[in-house]
């Protein structure tokens, strides 16, 4: 690309990023942004062909994982009246945290049919006395009509991991605790959710968004999608849920996305991990978003942030305690100073495991601040409108 070239993509790049600080996702100034930077060494439509192919390979492992999660929860099922029944439910249990760790990165590939598929296998965060709707369903046997909200992978986490309603359900109906009620309900929510796997993966297949539409405006979808680690897992997950938000806040460890397994860590590393997949493509600063940083020349910007990801990655699952059992040490012990040592805390603190998690949050952030900033800014690309407030 000779100079003049440069200056003329630069220039458009500049303007089309103008509009990052408002306004909808859902165009852009300069659709061809991303083609413009095309030379020998970067061709954008390629780069959105690459990520469509890692999205692919994500739902195809899911698939997988669900495959495993049916046979392994059919087994326990079936042996039920047998003595080996408790250790083919641990191996239940254990194919259900798999598939549940594969659908998190997809939750961070939600474009094209993954984003449209969503609700047939996840909603998070969920509804006020979710499990105890559960219970109801599960007592009448009446799977058919559930909304999403009572359905998917949370429904099967219910069923594996409790064995009856919580106390804290006013109604607590006594088939709900039959084992044989309960796995017919797992079961048929692992059915549903592979029929829609099914359909998912056809419709993936056909998806070609490096043709339609291809360039910036592809680019900006996935752009969005990469935005789930700003929202939900550096968000919802972390800081606005469980963290303590101000000198008077607390710990809610009730609040963490997964309740019964409590695989909370390791989602979020899996969160992190697909982040980087969006990012390199498995090639590094040569592939995904990073090349095309790469193209727009910030080489530096681009190893910056997948330096932060790859410190992220490690803290997430450097934790040998569940977080939860963290969280709630930290929360029944207010009167210590761990409160004000969170609040406080930066990327590099240390010295205990709940402020580890809340220095966790904060090695997110030197991504996300980058994400939102500097390469939304480089790339001409429009950060979404629900991650434009700054009290982050």
């Amino acid at each position: 690309m000779n100079k003049m070239t440069l200056v003329v993509v630069s220039s458009a790049l500049a303007l089309s990023a103008c509009g990052g600080g408002g306004g909808s996702s859902s165009g852009n100034a300069s659709s061809d942004a991303c083609i413009q930077l095309n030379s020998d060494s970067f061709d954008c439509n390629a780069m959105i062909a690459e990520l469509a192919d890692v999205q692919k390979t994500a739902v195809t492992d899911f698939s997988t994982r669900l495959a495993a999660l049916k046979q392994e929860t059919t087994e326990y099922c079936a042996a039920l009246e047998n003595n080996n029944a408790a250790a083919l439910r641990s191996d239940a249990q254990t194919a259900w945290n798999h598939a549940m760790l594969s659908w998190q990165a997809l939750e961070v590939m939600q474009f094209g049919p993954v984003k449209e598929s969503r609700t047939d296998f996840y909603t998070w965060p969920l509804s006020v006395n979710k499990t105890c709707n559960m219970d109801a369903a599960i007592a009448s046997g009446n799977f058919s009509s559930l909304p999403p909200q009572l359905k998917g992978l949370s429904a099967v986490e219910y069923a594996l991991y409790e064995d009856a309603p919580l106390v804290s359900c006013i109604d607590q109906p006594a088939a709900a605790a039959i084992a044989e009620n309960r796995c017919d309900f797992a079961l048929e929510m692992i059915n549903q959710m592979e029929s829609a796997a099914t359909s998912m993966s056809t419709q993936v297949t056909a998806y070609n968004p490096a043709t339609n539409p291809g360039g910036q405006t592809a680019a900006q979808e996935i752009f969005n999608a990469l935005f789930y680690v700003y929202n939900q897992t550096k968000g919802d997950k972390l800081q606005k849920a469980v963290l303590p938000e101000g000198a008077n806040g607390t710990f809610e460890p009730t609040n963490f996305e997964i309740p019964f397994a409590d695989i909370n860590a390791d989602v979020i590393a899996a969160n992190l991990k697909a982040a980087q997949s969006i990012m390199t493509a498995g090639d590094g600063i040569n592939g995904g978003f990073a090349s095309y940083l790469v193209a727009a020349g910030q080489q530096a910007l681009a190893t910056n942030m997948l330096a932060a990801l790859n410190t992220a990655v490690s803290a997430a699952e450097g934790f040998e305690t569940p977080l939860r059992t963290i969280v709630t040490a930290a929360d029944a012990g207010y009167a210590d100073d761990d409160v004000a040592q969170c609040i406080n805390a930066t990327a590099d603190s240390s010295g205990s495991d709940v402020l580890d998690i809340c220095a966790l949050d904060k090695k997110i952030k030197v991504f996300t601040d980058d994400l939102k900033g500097q390469m939304s800014l480089n790339l001409g690309l429009i950060v979404p409108s629900n991650a434009q407030a700054d009290g982050d």
